[in-house]
């Protein structure tokens, strides 16, 4: 055994020696004696509540914020009716029109499906697969396979078809 190492572990007791004590020391509390106010008692209060009358004495719409101040007055008049006048229920009948569905090109279930997207750092291609087929084809921006012209990229999931018949369709990637 050294001098060295004799003093270094002197030196790792003396240095341990305050966190030992530290850590296992039971250190007691202050007492901070009884709790003490400058307040004066506590007072209690008592709180009555206005007696409420009969339901049917209510109408809480008599004024309704909601609409307009001059359309009010016929509010009222439909709220409160006259005496011995029951009033009629107005019924409107609205007929519902028949609207014409937009027309379609030739469809999604022959457009390819797009199951992906390839791109490079100057163009952008589609991985379609025809109906029909096994195989998977790579289209550009711009070219054409059976008909259909890849004619653009949104948001870099949706492609845009435009089918033999020159209807855009809208194609998501990855269905």
């Amino acid at each position: 055994m050294t001098l060295e190492r004799l003093i270094a572990g002197a030196t790792v007791l003396v240095a341990g020696e305050p966190i030992a004590w530290w850590l296992l020391a039971e250190l007691p509390l202050p007492d901070p004696g009884p709790a003490t106010t400058k307040a004066g008692v506590v007072v209690r209060l008592r709180a009555d509540v206005a007696e409420i009358g009969e339901f049917a004495s209510f109408n809480v719409n008599d004024e309704n914020p909601f609409i307009p101040v001059h359309q009010r007055a016929e509010e009222k008049a439909n709220i409160k009716p006259r005496p011995g006048v029951i009033p009629k229920p107005q019924a409107t009948v609205i007929e519902a029109k028949a609207k014409p569905l937009p027309r379609t090109g030739a469809g999604a279930g022959a457009a390819p499906a797009c199951l992906g997207l390839a791109t490079t750092a100057r163009s952008e291609s589609v991985i379609l697969r025809f109906p029909g087929e096994s195989q998977d084809r790579i289209v550009g921006v711009g070219a054409s396979v059976n008909g259909w012209t890849v004619t653009g990229i949104e948001h870099g999931n949706v492609v845009l078809l435009r089918d033999p018949g020159g209807v855009i369709q809208r194609v998501l990637i990855g269905r």
